[in-house]
């Protein structure tokens, strides 16, 4: 089994995964029979399902160079966060069989379960978490690991591990499933057999309603069947590779895939979705439902982003513990393996020397063979870099003007877009200043002023892609929390403020880590790269390439949601211009495909730059591209808003078009 056929078969499971999951949020938000309780349990089982889909696939894709280890931290992290999201997905399949138990023998009770749903999802999250820790609990050295070579899962062997196996994995999910069946089994017998109590406005409405989220509950439990049957007993006994594969990887994978698909063979309905959003919900759902519908969608924003942050900061805790504090406390600093105490002390030393002087390439840069074979000429590259320097104004000014002009971008996704543009026009300026100083006017690379400007450069870059993401952020709020808008339109300055501070922190960052990281521009091989220190890899792989994958990944699942409720839902637009009624599909185009130059930058930089030898392509997946990205978001603005015949009317005009806008619109921004 090679390891490329296996990533192939993961990544067609994470695509179809993430549209089955889509479509079933989708199908739970227009269903009137899930707007309740037991449709937000169904709501964060398709949450807790796209994030194990997208953290196994992220993981199980990255290349073996640029993978931690299979016993590094973050790999431990990895998986055990995994596993934890496997359980709470389990217990919320035992929750949903409870739930139909509890309203169809007993619906005195509803009420008081409505009001605790929020409880129960916090105790099965409780119990997942205790499971995992329960590992490290009975032996330090046993957690789950993915082998790269076999593309298998396994936990590793202690003496505990048999014990863990057998009754916290095994044992566990068949008392999961024979609960399942059991609740399951007495609540249908009760709505078949004896006619369930309830309401006779009830019975009319939904005879078939209660029987069908039975079913749906009692088939829940066939992703942990499949799971607990095939890996934990057909597994250990086959020699197959691929089958062995198909028993491992695939199933833990495509178990998320069926949750999904369980639901929408039970709900899913085009007549449904041929309705308008408004008729379709209001007209059968009671006024909860309505607030249902931005409850059951929100969660998915903080539940990305805190669960990023907890991963980053849980591995960083610990890095630090071991690394950082000993250096601040026991006046300590960690070594490379291959440098002795002495080369160490003289390697932190040495950066802090003003002068010109450039240190070995083996002592500083990231990539070793930077300085050998140079065949570059540095005037070839200040040329490329002045015509996108020419070309990226030209297209920011020209995008500054037709954000000015265009009616569709008066409003906070326009400022968003505005900042965008200032941001990349002061990025190029200082990449091209920077970039053309001769090396005789050029101060030194490790000189203060040049680690400034470098590091003001990245800085730039962050704001931008922090940018990015708002913009996701914004079209989801406007488009399935209506009600927020007028609060997003003052809280806009705010929330540009922090995307500042947050960039500012993450470039500080590495001035925390280690005061001798930062960012150079060597100017005979005209690349960028960060010095080599004892935390370089942990910055690259977490506060860039990691950062950077979780914005992309943020941006195309926010605007993938509130895309596909504006074409399939018909969605309550916003702006009641009736000449703009593809504006808002416009701008969540827009924003998704801001995530472009973001996705550029991080594939050609860091996954292709290293692999390659030619000092031109090199340059290219370096120099080129961070300058070019800039370029790349005023292209975008550029393709979605911009008519010549904008610019054919007198500025008075545009004036008064916006005055109008602004009154005929007030509380919109």
């Amino acid at each position: 089994m090679e390891t490329p056929y296996a990533n192939h078969i993961i990544l067609a499971v994470f695509i179809l995964g993430i549209i089955c999951c889509l479509l079933a949020l989708l199908t739970i938000r227009i269903t009137p029979a899930l707007q309740n309780s037991f449709g937000v349990l169904c709501t964060w089982q398709m949450y807790a399902d796209i994030a194990q889909l997208a953290l196994i696939t992220g993981y199980c894709l990255l290349g073996a160079d640029a993978a931690p280890k299979p016993h590094a931290l973050p790999s431990i992290i990895a998986c055990q966060t995994i596993e934890t999201l496997y359980f709470f997905t389990g217990q919320l399949h035992v929750l949903m069989a409870v739930h139909r138990f509890v309203y169809v023998l007993a619906p005195r009770f509803t009420r008081r379960w409505k009001s605790s749903t929020t409880k129960m999802l916090l105790v099965c999250t409780t119990i997942s978490i205790a499971r995992i820790l329960l590992m490290t609990a009975l032996d330090t050295g046993m957690y789950w690991v993915y082998d790269r070579a076999t593309a298998l899962w396994f936990i590793t062997e202690t003496p505990w591990t048999h014990f863990y196996e057998m009754y916290l994995e095994l044992a566990w999910s068949i008392g999961e499933m024979a609960a399942i069946l059991v609740l399951d089994g007495i609540t249908l017998s009760h709505l078949i057999s004896w006619r369930a109590m309830m309401s006779r406005e009830r019975a009319q409405n939904h005879k078939h309603i209660e029987t069908r989220l039975v079913l749906q509950s009692f088939c829940q439990c066939v992703p942990t069947a499949a799971v607990t049957i095939l890996y934990f007993l057909v597994f250990p006994n086959i020699k197959s590779q691929f089958i062995q594969f198909m028993c491992s990887s695939f199933v833990l994978s495509f178990g998320n895939v069926l949750d999904a698909i369980i639901i929408l063979i039970f709900h899913l309905r085009f007549s449904l979705f041929r309705k308008n959003a408004i008729g379709a919900i209001t007209a059968s759902a009671t006024p909860a439902a309505a607030n249902y519908k931005e409850a059951s969608t929100l969660p998915l924003i903080p539940l990305i982003v805190i669960t990023y942050l907890v991963s980053i900061l849980w591995s960083a805790c610990f890095e630090i513990s071991f690394g950082k504090i000993e250096m601040l406390l026991l006046e300590g600093h960690r070594m490379r393996e291959d440098t002795t105490e002495e080369d160490e002390n003289k390697q932190r030393l040495d950066p802090l020397k003003a002068g010109d002087g450039v240190l070995e390439a083996e002592e500083w840069f990231s990539i070793k063979e930077l300085h050998s074979g140079a065949d570059m000429q540095t005037t070839y590259a200040d040329e490329i870099t002045l015509a996108v320097f020419i070309f990226g104004m030209i297209c920011c000014i020209l995008a500054l003007l037709t954000i000015r002009r265009a009616v569709a971008l008066q409003n906070s996704f326009g400022v968003l877009c505005k900042w965008q543009m200032y941001g990349d026009m002061a990025q190029l300026v200082l990449i091209t200043f920077y970039c053309l100083l001769s090396e005789k006017v050029a101060p030194g690379p490790h000189h203060v002023v040049s680690i400034v400007a470098c590091q003001s450069i990245e800085t730039l870059y962050f704001f931008s892609g922090e940018l990015h993401v708002l913009m996701a952020v914004h079209r989801i709020t406007f488009i399935m929390a209506p009600k927020r808008a007028k609060a997003w339109k003052s809280a806009t300055s705010w929330l540009i403020i922090f995307c500042t501070a947050t960039s500012i922190v993450r470039i500080l960052g590495m001035t925390a880590f280690d005061r001798g990281m930062y960012w150079v521009y060597d100017r005979p091989t005209s690349l960028w790269y960060i010095t080599e220190t004892p935390w370089t890899e942990f910055y690259e792989m977490y506060l860039e390439l990691g950062w950077s994958i979780f914005e992309m990944v943020a941006i195309l699942m926010l605007d993938g949601v509130t895309l596909t409720q504006l074409i399939i839902w018909r969605s309550e637009i916003i702006s009641n211009q009736v000449t703009h009624r593809h504006a808002e599909a416009r701008l969540v185009l827009q924003s998704l495909c801001q995530c472009v130059p973001t996705a550029s930058i991080t594939i050609l930089y860091f996954l292709v730059f290293p692999t390659i030898e030619s000092q031109f392509i090199q340059f290219m997946c370096s120099s080129f591209v961070l300058a070019f990205g800039n370029v790349l978001d005023a292209v975008i603005i550029l393709a979605f808003h911009m008519r010549w015949k904008l610019f054919r009317k007198n500025v008075i005009d545009v004036t008064v078009s916006e005055n109008t806008l602004a009154g005929n619109s007030q509380g919109h921004p």
